[in-house]
């Protein structure tokens, strides 16, 4: 059995996979409560090929899936990527989003707007 990453569990910027990109987006998030559908806006405030961080005034807990959707600056497409979350540090509405089931395309736009932000932001050290 696989245990869900903790707060302490999150490497350092030396450990990580893939670099990460800071960035201040709009975002919504589709999700499941009961039998409802729930739609919530946010802001997406760092991203990386692999997941991302965001901030959204709602309750979720480490495990929920979500739609992540991310309207990109300069870019005529929205990204829907399918995401769980992963970590919550403290108490607040910071969310650590993990991209799951992501094809080859997906995968192609995330590190295009990557690249985008790098260019445009710079690299976020932590």
């Amino acid at each position: 059995m696989s245990s869900i990453p903790t707060v302490d569990d999150v490497p350092s910027a030396a450990d990580r996979r893939w670099q990460r990109f800071h960035f201040d987006v709009p975002i919504r998030l589709v999700f499941e409560t009961g039998n409802y559908t729930r739609i919530a806006e946010g802001r997406g405030t760092e991203l990386n090929e692999g997941g991302l961080g965001l901030y959204a005034g709602i309750e979720l807990d480490v495990g929920d899936q979500v739609e992540v959707e991310l309207t990109v600056p300069f870019y005529c497409l929205s990204l829907k990527l399918q995401g769980v979350v992963r970590n919550r540090p403290g108490n607040g509405y910071y969310y650590g989003i993990q991209f799951v089931d992501t094809d080859a395309t997906q995968k192609g736009e995330i590190a295009l707007f990557a690249k985008m932000l790098e260019s445009a932001a710079g690299q976020l050290d932590s």
